[in-house]
């Protein structure tokens, strides 16, 4: 094997110089815990879904690796069904789904959660604890059992994780391919679908973030949209940032459904009494809200926010509860930063995107270089 090309065997011996590439045309389901709370060490950089294999919907498996038959069997994009993976207060600069060379991945949680105290499903409750059927980084241990979601203690957020990474394009070359098996790709962003609503508590996290062209797609349209909710301080829900090496291609965070980012494991409903902070979180941290960014464009990136509906109040819901409360940011509501680079939220008649914004030290809205915002919603400023 080439360490330079770790998916391309190459043989003198074989005749069809076959590419050696993971791909699976099945559903994929994962549990698992990283960097949890009364582990020894701190772990950096660790990845739950790691996907370079350039598989795609669409490519003729067989001719695409150099070894046509008779029968052709066209991939389907790496398709994740079940996703609960969390990281805990060990952990840092982790991401959960990692996504390059053009391979696309579809990815959603079917998997029932359960009760922290009593570990029944909570797949029949419309009002049930986040966990349910919802992708989160949140974990901690209850009563014998890991609990994934929104609703978890503060000493047991991680810090600096990214959900969904999709970076560069499609390059049959990369992947040890036929160039000519599959020329329709060639330059295809490596995209990541989600299509499950998104609760991200870490501290510092980025929910989706599109680089060197990548491309990230939450939900598809008015009625088949997710919501977003980023707990932590210094929370960012979308980044694209730059183009591919060609300087053709937008990186692109596409979000159709509600975002909000609003210090909820800070200034939450699981508050102490009298809003200091939160059992478990230093009293300085509250330096730290009011200080997250709802989009960020760079380069050429392109952030769109479409299908939301902007908050009528400044109070997020309980955190114990599924998604209910409507776009609202603490901090600043999208930066723009340089030629072809922007964020949008969008005020169509159909698909419209607005947010309310209750802005930082740092302002609502800030363009620059070039740089575009076209915002739509409510803008709260603080004195």
């Amino acid at each position: 094997m080439n360490p330079k090309n770790p998916h391309h065997y190459g043989s003198a011996t074989t005749a069809t110089n076959a590419g050696g590439v993971g791909w699976l045309n099945g559903d994929l389901y994962l549990q698992a815990t990283i960097g949890q709370a009364g582990t020894s060490d701190t772990v950096s950089g660790n990845v739950g879904v790691y996907a370079i294999s350039g598989q795609r919907k669409g490519i003729a498996q067989q001719s695409a690796v150099g070894n046509p038959t008779t029968t052709h069997q066209d991939t389907t994009p790496l398709n994740i069904k079940g996703l609960n993976v969390g990281f805990g207060s060990k952990s840092q600069n982790g991401v959960l789904v990692y996504a390059d060379r053009g391979t696309e991945v579809e990815v959603e949680n079917k998997v029932d959660s359960r009760d922290a105290s009593s570990f029944t499903s909570l797949s029949t409750s419309t009002n049930a604890a986040t966990g349910d059927k919802i992708i989160s980084d949140g974990v901690q241990l209850g009563t014998g059992h890991n609990v994934w979601g929104y609703d978890i203690n503060y000493n047991n957020l991680s810090s600096n994780t990214t959900m969904f990474y999709a970076k560069d394009v499609y390059h049959a070359k990369e992947n040890g391919l036929m160039n000519n098996a599959d020329a329709n790709f060639e330059n295809k962003s490596t995209e990541i679908r989600v299509n499950s609503n998104v609760d991200m508590v870490s501290k510092q996290g980025i929910a989706y973030f599109a680089d060197e062209g990548g491309k990230v797609v939450v939900g598809k349209d008015n009625t088949d949209k997710f919501d977003t909710r980023a707990g932590g301080y210094k929370s960012i829900v979308a980044q694209a940032l730059g183009k591919d090496k060609s300087g053709t291609v937008n990186s692109e965070v596409e979000i159709h459904g509600k975002i909000i980012a609003a210090d909820s494991n800070l200034l939450g409903s699981k508050n102490t009494s009298g809003g200091a902070t939160v059992a478990g979180a230093p009293t300085s941290d509250l330096d730290n809200t009011y200080k997250n960014i709802g989009a960020i464009a760079i380069d050429g990136g392109k952030v769109k926010i479409f299908n939301s509906t902007a908050a009528d109040t400044v109070k997020e819901g309980n955190a114990d509860l599924k998604a209910s409360t409507n776009s609202l940011i603490f901090g600043l509501g999208a930066y723009a930063e340089g030629t072809d680079s922007t964020v949008t939220f969008d005020n169509d008649g159909t698909n419209k995107g607005p947010v309310t914004v209750v802005s930082g030290e740092d302002g609502a809205l800030y363009a620059t270089k070039n740089g575009s915002i076209k915002f739509n919603g409510n803008i709260v400023n603080q004195k």
